[in-house]
Formats: C-alpha cells, sequence, structure tokens
C-alpha cells in the first residue's frame, strides 16, 4: 500500500467512523448531506441542484467518453445501536447497522464493491 493510499483509507475510515456517529433517518439527513456536501466543495466538485437533503456532486470527465456513477444510501434505522466500540451512534434509537450501501454503475450495470474495497479495506469493516 503506498502511501498515499494509506492517507486516503485512513481518511475514509474515519469519515465513515464520523458518519456512523450521527446516523439520521431517511428524510432527516440534514446534518449528513451537510459533510458530505462540504468534503464535495472541498475537492471542488460542482454541486447539483436537488431537493435537501439530497447531495449530488458531479466530477466532469472527457466528453464522450464512458460515465461512472457512485451513490450512496446515508439514511438510518430506527435501532438502538450494541457494543463498545468509541463510534456507536450517539443519537438513541437511531442507527447504521445495516452494512455498506454503496454502489458504483457504468452503463446502467450496478456493481458492488463498495469503494473502500478498492483500497484493500473493504474486509476489515471497524
Amino acid at each position: 500500500m503506498t502511501a498515499d493510499t494509506k492517507t486516503l483509507a485512513e481518511w475514509a475510515v474515519h469519515e465513515r467512523r464520523y458518519l456512523h456517529q450521527y446516523p439520521e433517518l431517511s428524510g432527516q439527513e440534514y446534518q449528513t448531506a451537510a459533510h458530505i456536501r462540504s468534503r464535495l466543495q472541498e475537492w471542488q466538485l460542482e454541486l447539483l441542484t436537488c431537493p435537501a437533503p439530497s447531495v449530488v456532486g458531479l466530477l466532469r470527465g472527457t466528453d464522450g467518453k464512458k460515465t461512472i456513477a457512485l451513490r450512496a444510501d446515508i439514511d438510518a434505522l430506527p435501532v438502538n445501536e450494541e457494543g463498545d466500540k468509541p463510534y456507536l451512534s450517539k443519537h438513541p434509537g437511531i442507527a447504521h447497522v445495516c452494512g455498506p450501501a454503496w454502489r458504483a454503475g457504468t452503463g446502467g450495470r450496478g456493481i458492488r464493491p463498495a469503494p473502500l474495497e478498492a483500497f484493500g479495506k473493504g474486509q476489515n469493516r471497524d
């Protein structure tokens, strides 16, 4: 693993843990959306106008080439989370407990793995 890849993987784990601590139910993901929006703005990605709390960022590629879309469900479930990890939900009765919901698609064909798997982190969800 290169230093850049390790740094990116560490950043991704930090972000995932942060979002895990502050879950929001479907249609109420305003803080989550704001967090994601701020990250996309840091990366200077174009933000498309869409109804809140949805967030759509656009990274333009080369015209006429294939398009890749990444999407993530950001809603949590109305359940209590159990365990002793330091990044458990800080919102009682709401938790992200259903595993990764990331999808990547090319040409209308959905594929799965989660983006972290590309960095060798897919098997170690911590």
